[in-house]
């Protein structure tokens, strides 16, 4: 890690000391966003402990992730199909 700064964070109640080599603002909006889930599931579920909270914060979390890593991966996949095809299509064409 390069340039890396020490931040403290609030989460569901409790507080991090954090080291992390993103921006203040990008630290500050993952740790709202896992205290808003945590938030969630504590509302709506009869959940009380935090370990058990936030092991479902991680599980929505990382299912989050995944499906977006499978968005992305087919869509660089139709990107290069898209380029290729492009590619077949100007190489009948001679340079001028």
């Amino acid at each position: 890690m390069s340039n890396v700064t020490k931040y403290k964070v609030s989460i569901f109640g409790e507080s991090y000391f954090l080291v992390s080599d993103e921006s203040q603002e990008h630290v500050n909006a993952a740790a709202l966003l896992v205290d808003s889930c945590m938030r969630e599931i504590a509302e709506k579920s009869q959940i009380t402990e935090s370990k058990r909270i936030a092991v479902l914060v991680a599980l929505q979390l990382a299912s989050k992730a995944l499906t977006s890593m499978d968005i992305v991966d087919r869509q660089q996949q139709k990107s290069d199909r898209l380029l290729a095809l492009m590619d077949k299509e100007l190489s009948h064409f001679s340079p001028l």
